[in-house]
């Protein structure tokens, strides 16, 4: 409420870090800490069900965690450092990116209502990336099982998918990041 001339005072916006983080826009620091969190929650369900799976099939524990981890943050980190570069706007559009896919994504919805609807929302939602991520943490923390191959492959798919589609930005456009820097 403003009385008389008295200016009023605008409100910032929420940020993580809330002093002046440098030359990082805050966007960005708001983004790489929801990064840390999807990705604690990515180490929780990887390690829950594919730890002992990695040790009793081939030695080796980090195994299941090692490829996927290591496929889809050089992918993404890849694709969008390129972006970047040419289009200052990817890291703020890449908020409201998240934004949209929050809401395609069937956090809530069970898998019997996913197969009750029509074929071709049936067919976006089996599309959308995080669908199979999501059904692996069910499995793991809702059904106590361990996930099926065919949604560990998803997994793994996608991961190798986002490796190859960064991997080619990212070299395809490497030679002109100096002019635009």
């Amino acid at each position: 409420m403003q009385f008389g001339n008295t200016p009023q005072k605008k409100g910032r916006a929420f940020s993580v870090f809330q002093r002046d983080p440098g030359p990082w826009p805050p966007i960005l620091l708001n983004w790489m800490a929801t990064l840390a969190i999807i990705m604690v929650f990515g180490l929780v369900m990887l390690f829950s069900a594919s730890y002992t799976t990695g040790y009793l099939r081939f030695g080796d524990s980090f195994h299941y965690i090692k490829s996927q981890l290591l496929c889809t943050v050089l992918g993404l980190g890849m694709m969008f450092s390129a972006l970047t570069v040419f289009f200052r706007d990817v890291m703020h559009l890449w908020s409201v990116v998240i934004t949209a896919w929050t809401y395609i994504t069937p956090i809530f919805w069970t898998t019997d209502f996913v197969a009750q609807m029509p074929h071709i929302v049936r067919i976006l939602v089996y599309a959308n990336p995080m669908y199979n991520y999501l059904q692996f943490m069910r499995d793991i923390f809702l059904f106590q099982t361990t996930p099926s191959f065919l949604t560990l492959g998803m997994c793994v798919a996608w991961a190798v998918l986002a490796l190859a589609i960064g991997y080619t930005v990212f070299h395809k456009s490497e030679r002109k990041f100096i002019l635009y820097i």
